[in-house]
């Protein structure tokens, strides 16, 4: 939608803001710079004020131009943020359309939608080089929210490791099964540069993370796409599930194909349990989390609130009330009585049971293994069972329910250097699992995104520790980053926090002897060969190690010719003391066989020869049957992850299936849900009986409209329906 009041406006102030931030204030209050001042862009003006979530000036100098003129064009309705980007319309009430906004960034210095690499801002070349990782984000169009995420991330010592020195798991990147159009490295490749900018010594005071911007907007468009602010929360979960999606099938320690190494980091288990109280039957069902939402205590419930007034005072009172993390866990595992329409179905009874409700806030149920009567209802009640490396706190600070929408401010006091799960995992069955539960349960906040202002838009800034047990931490406001104290950070409003796992005094003995055996070593033993990847996992992080793998062996028990070009070796393996080897053999387990030296499978060469050869001959012969292709000629349709697999085939990764085109048909007819490109890919007969004579399948041929344009591109705009009747 376009907006009329936007050509009365000049730009020539913008120019000069950037760079200047520091000494750009707003004109009345004088205490407020950047990010939260908008300058206003009428040729006749040169007001600075601060925003909505502050003192308002800006808007107030908006309505008093509106009350004193008579003109629209003589109204001062358009600002613009001084840090962002971000422009404005009061009349219009909105944020101006995307060409409007372009020529802001362009007058600016942004470059929101080039190719080139990274932005960058230098300090001084004559100050010294910054601290590695305190390198600020530039906004790049109302993107606070994706930056305090980065940042966040960024932070977290598992995922540095793994973009910074992860090579077997980055190099051997999966492509997600879901769509063709998205590639196999789309975010896993730019948050690596990204962490490498961020991380490497430089004069660097920022960088702008616009590839992983453009990444991140071919994932979900309607999240990161535009200029409008977007919620954190939603923003980590795309990230996350993106990542966890590219890199399917790399977890160090799981076999499933729907583990990576993003699940050993972040995922959990909740364990459901739901007990009978007539018959004490018990139903157990486990859930996998990436991160926990917790809902904050805003009053105490002795009753449901009856109305509107009750849901008032509730947001009142929270705005002065105060709360512990402790007291939110507590809630979120609290029993739950089944009654009314949640009345539960015993697979024991056969029928339901009613229920009464009964909620407690800081003390919480005995263990559902424990068979003891409480009450004749059914409860349902959460426990931690699976602790992850990182755990991820979302608290619940936006409430929308039938009386109101809006914010709770409630302070929520967090610890910093130790935090325990224990009091909220299912209770240990003896001593010694309390003891392992105990050890193995402890955290410390690495990192916090805070939100700053109310519903309507706000600003998002992060706090991250300087690393593992530092007491250092470190502001992140878009590209501004400063030091700030340990008092400072427990006084934010905490949003989401980043919980790392402490390591247990017996991985600390683990380590200590294995330095043991190293330096008594030195010189005196024989080096052989471990992953590099599982050495460093086990060394840095706190994910649970399975056995020791030899990623680069193959069934022959030699080194896989496929790893010998441009040194991957050297990225895949690590040296270690024959002595250091045997101790973590015993203590983790590990494959019989020791490698000694990078001797090359000569039978694996001779038949990775002979694919190399097909691939070739394959990909240059559908690369010339295609252009054989004539107008009027039957188009003939395979499935979309099938042409996925052969293409990754001829570039180097495994045979693909035989080509099964069943999936695509529905009664003998092409199935009407299935979309072209996603699910399946238009190819011309010559190339499609290639296939067949090598795959196999049966034919799914879809004749060319009478009236078919010229255009080549005219029949992927066909509808779907008009396709769907022309097929045999």
């Amino acid at each position: 939608m376009e907006c009329p009041h936007w050509i009365h406006q000049s730009l020539h102030r913008l120019d000069k803001i950037r760079g200047n931030e520091k000494e750009i204030k707003c004109d009345d209050c004088e205490d407020l710079g950047t990010p939260f001042v908008w300058v206003c862009i009428h040729p006749e003006c040169k007001y600075i004020g601060c925003g909505r979530n502050q003192k308002a000036h800006s808007l107030e100098h908006f309505q008093r131009t509106s009350e004193e003129q008579t003109q629209v064009d003589q109204i001062h309705s358009i600002c613009v943020n001084t840090s962002s980007g971000l422009g404005w319309c009061y009349l219009c009430d909105r944020e101006l359309p995307p060409a409007a906004q372009e020529e802001i960034f362009a007058e600016m210095g942004f470059d929101v939608n080039g190719d080139d690499e990274l932005e960058v801002k230098k300090e001084s070349q004559e100050e010294e080089k910054k601290m590695t990782g305190t390198v600020g984000l530039g906004n790049l169009g109302n993107t606070c929210y994706l930056n305090a995420t980065l940042q966040s991330l960024v932070h977290l010592p598992p995922l540095k490791r793994l973009f910074l020195h992860g090579s077997q798991i980055i190099t051997e990147r999966r492509r997600s099964p879901t769509s063709s159009k998205i590639p196999k490295d789309l975010l896993t490749k730019s948050f690596t540069r990204l962490w490498t900018m961020l991380w490497a010594p430089s004069n660097y005071k920022s960088v702008a993370p616009k590839e992983t911007l453009q990444a991140l907007r071919l994932v979900s468009r309607s999240l990161f796409g535009g200029y409008a602010q977007q919620d954190a929360h939603e923003a980590l979960r795309t990230i996350i599930d993106q990542l966890h999606t590219e890199l399917a099938g790399s977890s160090a320690y799981s076999t499933e194909n729907n583990s990576s190494v993003v699940s050993d980091i972040f995922e959990g288990m909740l364990q459901s349990s739901v007990t009978c109280q007539t018959c004490q039957y018990v139903s157990v069902t486990r859930e996998k989390f990436f991160d926990v939402s917790l809902s904050i205590p805003t009053q105490k419930k002795t009753q449901e609130p009856k109305g509107w007034w009750d849901y008032l005072g509730s947001f009142v009172w929270s705005g002065f009330s105060e709360t512990d993390l402790s007291e939110c866990f507590s809630e979120f595992i609290s029993a739950e009585d089944l009654k009314s329409e949640n009345k539960y179905m015993c697979e024991k009874c056969k029928q339901l049971r009613p229920a009464k409700k009964q909620i407690s806030f800081l003390s919480f149920q005995p263990s559902l293994e424990n068979n003891t009567p409480r009450s004749k209802n059914a409860m349902k009640q959460y426990r931690f069972n699976i602790l992850p490396p990182v755990l991820t706190i979302h608290l619940k600070r936006f409430r929308y329910d039938a009386y109101f929408a809006g914010k709770i401010g409630n302070s929520v006091k967090f610890p910093i250097d130790k935090f325990s799960l224990a009091p909220f995992c299912v209770e240990p069955a003896d001593a010694n699992e309390k003891r392992e539960l105990a050890e193995n349960s402890n955290y410390e906040l690495m990192a916090i995104i805070n939100h700053r202002g109310g519903m309507g838009g706000g600003h998002y800034v992060a706090y991250a520790r300087a690393g593992r047990s530092s007491s250092r931490w470190f502001e992140f406001d878009d590209s501004y980053v400063s030091e700030v104290s340990i008092d400072k950070v427990k006084s934010v409003e905490a949003y989401i926090l980043f919980y790392q796992r402490l390591p247990s005094p017996t991985k600390i003995a683990i380590l200590n002897h294995y330095r043991k055996i190293k330096l008594s070593s030195r010189n005196k033993q024989k080096e052989v060969y471990i992953s590099r990847d599982w050495f460093y996992q086990w060394k840095y992080s706190d994910v649970d190690m399975g056995p020791i793998t030899h990623p680069v062996m193959c069934s022959h028990s030699m080194i896989n010719p496929r790893f010998q070009l441009e040194n991957q070796l050297e990225r895949y393996l690590k040296k270690i003391p024959e002595n250091c080897w045997n101790y973590l053999c015993e203590e983790y387990g590990g494959p019989e066989l020791v490698i000694r030296n990078l001797d090359i499978c000569p039978k694996c060469q001779e038949e990775k020869d002979v694919l190399d050869e097909r691939r070739k001959r394959e990909n240059d012969q559908v690369t010339k049957l295609d252009s054989d292709f004539k107008k009027g000629q039957n188009i003939y349709l395979v499935p979309s992850l099938w042409l996925t697999q052969w293409l990754r085939f001829v570039d180097g990764g495994p045979l693909p299936p035989q080509l099964d085109t069943s999936v695509l048909l529905s009664h003998g007819n092409l199935n009407l849900k299935l979309q072209v490109e996603k699910d399946y890919t238009k190819i011309s007969p010559q190339v499609w009986n290639f296939f067949q004579s090598i795959y196999g399948g049966d034919a799914v041929v879809l004749k060319p409209s009478v009236d078919q344009d010229e255009d080549e591109t005219s029949s992927e705009t066909e509808s779907e329906e008009s396709e769907h009747e022309e097929v045999e």
